[in-house]
């Protein structure tokens, strides 16, 4: 995950016809969501999301 990815999800929704009240806040959600999937991923890779046990 690079941050200009991020940013450029933001760019390409304020350009587009649906409106964005709060951009930073939009900015900010997008970017606790990845940082959610990483986490996710890596305990995964770790095996600490083992359901099995």
């Amino acid at each position: 995950m690079r941050v200009l990815d991020v940013f450029t999800q933001l760019v390409r929704k304020l350009k587009s016809k649906v409106t964005v009240k709060n951009p930073i806040a939009y900015y900010t959600g997008i970017l606790n969501k990845k940082f959610e999937e990483m986490y996710f991923e890596k305990l995964y890779e770790m095996e600490f999301c083992n359901i099995t046990q």
